[in-house]
């Protein structure tokens, strides 16, 4: 019986300790066949959002995130809460993908985010909405997973968990 438990200790040590020496895949609790589009879908979001091209950014929102507004509706919107000289929100400028979740209808990415608000930097762990809808990955939000510290670090943690489960169910803060 003790060689048995012993054997059992060593297995899970062992097992254990491969997992902590493996860097972590943001991607792979995805779809192995769905990742690299998702990738594709998550430069292109970024990049919408850091040049405000709040058109391009329309058609890569979900449905969820987008409400009922129609692309006439969301560029307006989109103006008025990421002004330049007064923002009721900061406007993703860089995401980097370190982790992700399975979501009730989605994925949350984990990320080192920068955004910029007023003039202002910010930098810290955020996290980005991804679902799969019509074919293709859509984008319900994303937001700073608490404070945005300046750092990123706690990611590299095997341990680290989420400051606040965000959910995703209604139209994007600057929507509301």
């Amino acid at each position: 019986m003790k060689r048995v438990v012993v054997l059992a200790l060593i297995t899970c040590a062992t097992v254990l300790a491969a997992r902590i020496g493996k860097p972590i895949d943001a991607y792979s609790n995805i779809p192995a066949d769905k990742r690299e589009s998702l990738k594709i879908r998550l430069s292109e979001y970024v990049n919408e959002n850091r040049t405000r091209n709040w058109g391009k950014l329309y058609e890569l929102v979900s449905e969820t995130g987008r409400g009922e507004l129609t692309r006439e509706a969301f560029i307006p919107r989109m103006e008025q809460a990421h002004g330049l000289s007064f923002a009721n929100y900061p406007d993703l400028l860089a995401f980097v993908p370190a982790r992700g979740d399975k979501a009730d209808d989605g994925f949350d990415l984990y990320g080192c985010g920068e955004a910029q608000r007023e003039g202002t930097k910010y930098k810290g762990i955020a996290v980005v909405h991804a679902i799969f809808e019509h074919e293709n990955w859509f984008f319900t939000g994303w937001s700073f997973d608490g404070m945005a510290d300046g750092s990123c670090s706690a990611l590299n943690k095997p341990e680290w968990q989420p400051f606040n489960r965000l959910r995703w169910n209604h139209k994007m803060e600057e929507l509301r």
